[in-house]
């Protein structure tokens, strides 16, 4: 009888302590969650716990917007792309691989050929070429003056490179030359009277600047005469033609 009510006493003990566990950790059955407005979270959850007791709500897998990039990957160095809960904030990073792309070098000087002109790669690539362009020629200028019988240079630059290329200039020829005779003209008094038409130059020289043709009929003042040239009045200056052979 004793064994009996020994063991209905240890009964209603261990009830009791485990009602008052019960009621001590959820606060009685009056209990109400206070859940944090602050996210909870992890590596893949995010919650909201009650601050009371171990209870939580909302508890999902992060939603990651589409990441933007936060470290610029460069040919020797990686990356990063940083991810971010559009719920809670959390973060994570990826991995950019390291580029890997060859920066070319090229030489300060240029490069060219008949028709182009670039700056070649000093790299290993030979190959490449930077601002590959068509020359830009200047108009040119007469570097070797033509006579009666040679034929002159004419050399072109480019405005870019400096690449020059060369023309020739025909030789002056018969049309730089007068073919007097002794017809030509005759003076009286100092005045030539033209008999046959000559060139009219600027200085006595067949291959100076044409001033205009002496035709048949025409008359000029004679100021002086040097055996080869004689200089004449002419528009109000003066000018010279070859004298007859």
């Amino acid at each position: 009888m004793k064994k009996i009510r020994l063991s209905t006493l240890l009964l209603l003990v261990l009830t009791l302590l485990c009602s008052i566990f019960i009621l001590t950790s959820c606060g009685g059955n009056d209990h109400t969650h206070s859940y944090s407005t602050e996210w909870a979270k992890d590596g893949t959850y995010h919650w909201q716990a009650c601050a009371g007791c171990e209870e939580t709500r909302n508890k999902a897998e992060h939603d990651w917007n589409s990441g933007i990039v936060t470290l610029q990957a460069t040919n020797t160095s990686e990356g990063a792309r940083t991810y971010t809960c559009n719920t809670c904030g959390q973060t994570r990073l990826e991995r950019i691989p390291a580029l890997d792309v060859h920066e070319h070098t090229f030489s300060e000087s240029w490069s060219s050929n008949e028709t182009h002109h670039w700056y070649s790669a000093t790299c290993e690539h030979t190959d490449e070429k930077k601002d590959y362009n068509g020359h830009s020629w200047n108009l040119g200028e007469i570097t070797t003056s033509p006579t009666e019988t040679d034929e002159g240079v004419k050399t072109f630059t480019c405005l870019t490179c400096s690449k020059t290329r060369t023309e020739s200039v025909p030789a002056l020829g018969d049309s730089h030359t007068n073919k007097n005779d002794n017809t030509t003209w005759e003076t009286k008094n100092d005045t030539i009277y033209v008999l046959t038409d000559c060139n009219i130059r600027s200085s006595a020289s067949t291959i100076s600047s044409k001033l205009g043709t002496a035709k048949l009929g025409d008359s000029f003042q004679r100021v002086e005469s040097n055996g080869k040239w004689s200089k004449i009045t002419y528009n109000n200056g003066t000018a010279y033609i070859l004298n007859a052979l």
